[in-house]
């Protein structure tokens, strides 16, 4: 089997801000081990919306899923680094990703939406 170039997005679900290159640039971003993260959403009149970033790189793998791993693998190392850094929690796993092989006009959609929570009742 060849190996195939897959595009990938990965929304993270965190409190905090990316501004990183805000004053040089109209997409702040920074780049770490091949993956760009930015804010989910973001501009100039209104700042950094939404309570999420998008992790997004390009992964050459034999497979989607393959494809999906190693990207997730290198999520797993980075992500908790930047939340230590910018002490607020971060969560990946449980977030909607985009899969796109470049060779085709075929793509995945894993799409999660969050609920409402429910209330929890202890009696005796």
């Amino acid at each position: 089997m060849s190996v195939m170039k897959y595009f990938i997005e990965q929304k993270i679900s965190t409190l905090a801000d990316n501004y990183i290159g805000a004053e040089n640039t109209p997409d702040p971003h920074f780049d770490l081990d091949d993956i760009t993260y930015r804010q989910w959403e973001f501009n100039y009149g209104d700042g950094a919306l939404g309570d999420a970033w998008i992790a997004e790189g390009t992964i050459e793998a034999k497979s989607g899923g393959e494809a999906i791993m190693l990207f997730h693998n290198k999520l797993v190392r980075a992500v908790p680094i930047i939340s230590l850094i910018s002490q607020c929690y971060m969560e990946f796993k449980r977030q909607p990703m985009l899969l796109r092989r470049l060779d085709m006009d075929v793509a995945f959609i894993d799409y999660i939406h969050d609920s409402e929570h429910v209330g929890l009742m202890f009696m005796n």
